[in-house]
């Protein structure tokens, strides 16, 4: 199970076409030899972000932060698709 404890908007313009990526960092679970609290992150596209809130019936990216996470779902790309909890 993953906690998500923080989400990081990254937004800009890149060959004159503007994007907006949001970085979400999960709190895993540590492993026997691990010290301390592990994360790793994700990055989502805003369209994508957007749609796992409305599923979750949140109206806000801040109602995510302490949500659980079960699995990560990912297109051939490897592009997240789905934060499934």
């Amino acid at each position: 199970m993953k906690k998500v404890i923080g989400i990081k908007e990254n937004k800009g313009t890149f060959n004159e076409k503007p994007y907006c990526n949001y970085y979400i960092y999960l709190q895993i679970e540590n492993n026997v030899n691990d010290v301390g609290i592990c994360v790793e992150h994700v990055k989502v596209k805003e369209d994508v972000l957007n749609a796992i809130l409305k599923n979750r019936g949140l109206t806000d990216k801040s109602e995510f932060v302490g949500m659980n996470v079960e699995n990560v779902y990912y297109d051939s790309y490897k592009n997240v698709v789905d934060l499934v909890g």
